[in-house]
């Protein structure tokens, strides 16, 4: 009868058992930790007291088991909910391994031998040399030439601007991967401003030998972009675009800037930009708003619909003509990108005083004033940059270059502008006409 009775409860146990897991997720398969462990290990003696037990204690144990995986779901939800519970119960990140160096204290506090952990990398082909050797680079993100010059390019770039010791890792970002690897960071050789970092968020390798404006790709007016895919063939060689910092492909870009000295509302600003970092403008947002400017705002526009108000598209649209005259529409967008930035940078401090003096006061006068100011700076700045748009579009209509006194478009007396500038193209650029097709185009 015992016999027959556990052919019964056994399977049942166990069909419980694994609809009650499922119930609780894959994790203590996946990562066990303490509380985990603990779980399984009390709903297995339940499930497997169930198997043997009699019919009367049978259901006893099923409620038992339902109740102590209800008590385990509610707690994982909790933990979801709470840091600190989340760390009562499941424990701390330890870190035994950053930036180069390894915590030996760490291991013991883990419960970890670090030789075991060193011969473990060592027989799954991590590692081989001595202790304080190890990299997990090399472990877990092994460079190749897609990674190299895809990624680790653009951080060189960054990272040469304020340390010009990088130029030695020139080879490595080039694709070779035998070559000695960059450091995690670097220290600037000066001190940086907010303006430093924007700068850098806008650079296409200028001053390098992968500067985008020296190669025939740039065309004739020296445009620093290269249009996907990444990569293209030619007679079965297989070819790399350059990918800069600064790219088309961009949503948006920020520099958050945080000064502890001041108010908490105050303190913090996000230099906020839309599209290409190179054509966008840094506008401040402090940390405290409470309401998105219109141009910034969701719904006004989209990625289908065309907004004159909307931030993304006035960049859009501004930068999208300046991709077919780059050399020369830059220098217009530039006086306009630093005239705005530069204010912004004057201004500030008038609104860090005013708005802490009015904290002090009354904080959520002091977050209206900051939420307006932020609002009001970023639609003005879009303001600008669509009348920006307009004088591109009148300056180079039709490849022509009109002429201009004292910021004022030159007329000829009669309502229209005068004689426009003819610029054509350079000497580069006309040889590799004449090179493809200089019979046809010869004059006779």
């Amino acid at each position: 009868m015992d016999f027959l009775r556990a052919l019964i409860t056994a399977p049942v146990s166990i069909a419980v058992l694994f609809l009650l897991s499922k119930f609780i997720g894959n994790k203590q398969m996946s990562s066990l930790n303490l509380f985990d462990y603990i779980n399984g290990i009390t709903i297995g003696s339940i499930a497997a007291e169930m198997a043997t037990a009699e019919m009367s204690d049978f259901w006893a144990c099923l409620a038992a088991l339902i109740v102590y995986v209800i008590i385990v779901m509610l707690c994982s939800w909790l933990s979801q909910k709470s840091t600190m519970l989340r760390r009562f119960l499941t424990g701390k990140s330890i870190v035994i391994f950053d930036r180069g160096k390894l915590y030996k204290k760490n291991f013991s506090v883990a419960k970890i031998d670090i030789n075991e952990f060193l011969t473990r990398m060592r027989e799954k082909g991590y590692f081989s040399g001595r202790d304080k050797d190890f990299s997990f680079q090399k472990a877990y993100c092994p460079y190749d030439f897609s990674a190299l010059r895809g990624c680790e390019a653009r951080v060189w770039s960054f990272f040469r601007k304020y340390d010009k010791s990088m130029d030695q890792y020139m080879d490595l970002i080039k694709g070779d991967v035998m070559k000695k690897p960059m450091p995690l960071y670097v220290k600037p050789d000066r001190l940086l401003s907010v303006q430093d970092v924007q700068n850098g968020m806008r650079d296409h390798f200028e001053g390098t030998d992968l500067d985008m404006t020296k190669d025939a790709g740039a065309g004739p007016y020296k445009v620093p972009y290269r249009w996907r895919p990444m990569t293209f063939e030619v007679d079965g060689q297989e070819y790399t675009n350059e990918r800069a910092i600064a790219t088309q492909q961009t949503g948006f870009v920020i520099v958050p800037q945080m000064r502890n000295w001041l108010p908490d509302a105050v303190g913090g600003i996000l230099w906020f930009g839309v599209d290409d970092a190179d054509m966008a403008v840094f506008t401040p947002i402090y940390c405290s708003v409470t309401a998105s400017p219109e141009c910034y705002r969701v719904g006004n526009g989209d990625m289908m619909n065309f907004s004159w108000t909307s931030a993304f598209w006035i960049h859009n649209w501004v930068a999208n003509m300046a991709y077919g005259k780059y050399n020369y529409m830059i220098q217009d967008i530039r006086s306009v990108q630093q005239e705005l930035e530069n204010g912004y940078q004057q201004t500030i401090p008038a609104i860090d005083k005013a708005a802490s003096e009015l904290y002090a006061k009354n904080p959520a006068e002091a977050v209206k004033f900051l939420t307006w100011f932020s609002s009001t700076t970023a639609d003005q700045a879009t303001a600008r940059w669509k009348k920006l748009g307009e004088y591109l579009l009148v300056k180079y209509m039709d490849g022509n270059v009109k002429k201009e006194e004292n910021g004022q478009f030159k007329q000829n007396g009669y309502g229209l502008s005068e004689y426009p500038d003819f610029p054509g193209y350079d000497e580069d650029y006309y040889r590799s006409i004449v090179k493809s097709a200089g019979d046809k185009l010869k004059v006779k």
